[in-house]
């Protein structure tokens, strides 16, 4: 296959695993957010930061989402009193102090200059090519799409598409708004973690 539609392909895949955790939070839970690359960042720098430290691949990516998610439910905070047009201002906020802290926390992100990655690597395979990296890409999103798919079947997904048709009857008969909300921001930000994991992996370098 020629190495040029190999690497849309692994964009597209990336892509479809960011996209699927937006329409978790807003399309399924009705929480406008403008801030989710923020979160898709935040994935990727922890993700390379863990796997710098000597943490193997697939736990680096999984605390990366876990990162991510964590500041997610925290820029979730305000959905308890804000909505609509309002909640998408408060996320956007997300996005321009996140993208200070990349900036000037040198430290951690490397600043201006960026941060070099590793190729995954996972018992001691090394995913060192566009298509060996399509193949690990493809996987991880199928999972993710299965996930989402699976989440909306349980209790919290129903609970997410109460909030989102008629948030006070889903809280007439007992739903916990704010617990659904921040629990939609936490999913949603670790699976777009997991993206710019594998986006900060694939492209071997991160910058603000």
């Amino acid at each position: 296959m020629d190495a040029y539609y190999v690497s849309v392909l692994n964009l597209i895949g990336i892509s479809v695993i960011a996209a699927v955790s937006l329409n978790l939070l807003t399309g399924c839970c009705g929480q406008i957010s403008l801030g989710h690359g923020a979160f898709v960042g935040v994935g990727a720098y922890a993700a390379a930061y863990f796997v710098n430290l000597g943490v193997w691949f697939i736990p680096s990516l999984l605390l990366g989402g876990a990162v991510a998610s964590v500041a997610g439910m925290f820029f979730g905070i305000p959905s308890l009193r804000l909505k609509g047009i309002y909640l998408a201002i408060a996320t956007l906020a997300a996005q321009l102090i996140l993208e200070y802290v990349f900036l000037h926390w040198g430290a951690v992100t490397g600043g201006m200059n960026g941060m070099p990655v590793m190729p995954p690597e996972i018992m001691g395979f090394s995913f060192d090519s566009d298509l060996k990296m399509y193949y690990l890409i493809l996987a991880v999103a199928v999972l993710c799409v299965l996930a989402a798919s699976n989440l909306m079947r349980t209790k919290p997904g129903r609970a997410f598409v109460a909030i989102r048709d008629y948030y006070l009857s889903a809280e007439i008969v007992g739903v916990n708004l704010f617990s659904y909300k921040l629990q939609a921001f936490g999913i949603s930000a670790f699976m777009a973690g997991i993206a710019g994991g594998l986006w900060g992996h694939y492209t071997m370098y991160i910058t603000p």
